[in-house]
């Protein structure tokens, strides 16, 4: 037996692992701690909106649903993982307990993905657009990502598919974080995923607002033709913030406001992809500001929270509030790997792992995608913003 907190609004108890009512006999609240044997799983129905069949006897011998409740105090995660035979090839074999020596971040610890691995998930056949500041295409655990550079010139955008090395870093943070292969030294969250690297700035966006806008359409029409064909992408992972006075302007053109430009191409995009973003720390941050996204900050290991002036119905909260190790630039010494925290953090953590479980779902594109919609909203409205309450699928 081991303790768990319940992550539902409200878990049903039943006497057989059946959600029909007569065999309902009460129900725990969120938050509840319930002491469950896990080495003994019962195989039977999942409950609407998951995909998880297993149910755990109680000290009672009576049943929950796995997809309810959660292990929550990291330390007992971090030990269950390093107990796992499996953990062998992440961790140091002299001394598995020290975390910088691992080829895994905690947060990979935290949300138990090393489970998805063991099934053979790991973001196949699941696309992820990273827009920053590009990739280190001579990273060993990066050779595989694509990249795209967009560079303003003039009055337009153009399109360089071979510069979009990163001379920043934070790019090759984000891309790590979600898609690291783990040839050399490091590990995505969802290592066999395509990642695609979109170069929009070297160090910083640019100081003239007109190239912001121009950069960002650019780089939004880009995914829409995507979209269009058989190379779509399903998530879209933005870890940046802007003002908004960086984006206060007017299409020459159209006469449109830049806002409301992007906006249309945000709510297309958002017909087919996935699109997750920094919070940023003030009101009024851009993307997070847009509708049809979903906003990131950070937790550390203890879940506690930065505070967000974003609103809470579409609002996530994932592991990077304590450094999160992940990739860095290759002329940086061996073995590459640097700290990455804050809401850049978290929202590529949280897009890397969407991809994982994404790819965990076995339905057509479409049902898959309202799936998983649903379950993400699910999540939030039962005020689980905490990325750790996303378990439906383990």
């Amino acid at each position: 037996m081991r303790k768990y907190v319940v992550i539902k609004d409200k878990l049903n108890i039943r006497n057989r692992p059946l959600v029909q009512d007569e065999y309902y006999i009460g129900f725990a609240r969120q938050g509840e701690e319930l002491w469950l044997d896990d080495a003994s799983l019962v195989e039977g129905d999942a409950p609407p909106g998951t995909q998880d069949n297993f149910w755990m006897p109680d000290v009672n011998g009576n049943l929950v649903s796995r997809a309810g409740v959660r292990r929550q105090n990291y330390e007992e995660k971090k030990m269950d993982f390093i107990r796992e035979p499996f953990s062998a090839q992440f961790v140091d074999e002299t001394d598995s307990a020290d975390e910088s020596k691992w080829k895994i971040s905690w947060g990979h610890v935290d949300m138990e993905v090393w489970k998805l691995w063991q099934k053979g998930c790991r973001g196949h056949n699941v696309r992820v657009a990273v827009l920053d500041s590009g990739v280190d295409n001579n990273h060993t655990d990066l050779l595989h990502i694509e990249g795209i550079r967009f560079k303003v010139e003039g009055n337009g955008v153009i399109i360089l598919t071979d510069k979009f090395q990163d001379l920043d870093g934070h790019g090759t943070h984000c891309c790590g974080l979600v898609g690291a292969n783990g040839n050399g030294f490091y590990s995505g969250i969802a290592p066999a995923s395509n990642v695609a690297a979109f170069k929009l700035y070297n160090e910083s966006f640019p100081s003239n607002k007109k190239e912001i806008f121009l950069l960002l359409a650019k780089a939004f029409d880009t995914i829409i033709e995507a979209n269009q064909g058989h190379g779509y992408f399903d998530f879209v992972s933005m870890s940046f913030s802007l003002t908004e006075s960086d984006l206060d302007g007017t299409d020459d053109a159209t006469g449109k406001k830049w806002l409301t430009i992007l906006q249309e191409k945000i709510d297309i995009i958002s017909k087919k992809s996935f699109i997750v973003c920094s919070a940023g720390e003030f009101e009024n941050a851009y993307p997070a500001s847009f509708r049809n996204v979903f906003a990131v900050e950070a937790a550390n290991k203890m879940k506690e929270t930065k505070a967000s002036a974003t609103d809470k119905s579409r609002l996530i909260y994932a592991p990077a509030g304590d450094d999160l190790k992940t990739t860095t630039l290759s002329s940086i010494h061996p073995p590459y790997l640097a700290n990455f925290t804050d809401s850049s953090a978290a929202t590529a953590f949280t897009a890397g792992y969407f991809a994982l479980c994404y790819s965990a779902i076995k339905d057509g594109s479409e049902s898959k995608r309202k799936f998983f919609s649903n379950a993400v909203t699910a999540m939030i409205r039962e005020n689980n913003n905490y990325l750790g309450a996303f378990n439906f699928i383990l």
